[in-house]
């Protein structure tokens, strides 16, 4: 997808719309708003069991409040390092917001950060990474059909009983 294609769309995501509505508010007003930074995990579950082999939500909780150190460290040496960069990370983001000029973890509105399944963390911009395109398809497909979306998780959530 060319990058003129993926600007038109701009459905990246619900982060990267925060981003940007937060960056045309302080070109617009000259304050510093909040910041708001998005990260994508791909590393698995550290511990064996159904989820060992899924990148899932909160997995990246484990890390970054280093919760069972004693079990990531058997689990993996390499934890260790990840837990760090994690930790890191998150402190350049609480201290001045990950500021590329600043921070090691800094990007630009354009970028997100990735961790990758090896454990190694990479810059990818938006625009080039075909995951996020793939991902600005579904939620432009998604943004169609608000009203059917939420019957559609009030029903996989339970909320709404399936007939």
């Amino acid at each position: 997808m060319s990058i003129a294609v993926y600007e038109r769309r701009k459905v990246w995501s619900p982060v990267h719309s925060a981003i940007r509505s937060l960056a045309s508010h302080n070109r617009i007003t000259g304050e510093n708003a909040t910041k708001v930074q998005a990260y994508r995990i791909k590393y698995t579950n550290p511990f064996s069991g159904i989820l060992s082999t899924l990148a899932h939500h909160c997995v990246d909780l484990l890390y970054i409040f280093d919760a069972f150190y004693e079990d990531l460290a058997k689990a993996d040496p390499s934890n260790q390092k990840l837990v760090e960069a994690m930790q890191q990370h998150w402190i350049d983001f609480i201290w001045d917001g990950c500021q590329p000029e600043t921070s090691n973890y800094g990007v630009r509105e354009d970028e997100t950060t990735v961790y990758e399944r090896d454990r190694t963390r990479t810059v990818r911009k938006l625009s080039e990474d075909p995951e996020c395109n793939e991902r600005a398809k579904r939620l432009e497909l998604l943004a169609q059909d608000p009203a059917g979306m939420r019957i559609l998780w009030g029903m996989l959530s339970g909320v709404i009983p399936r007939s």
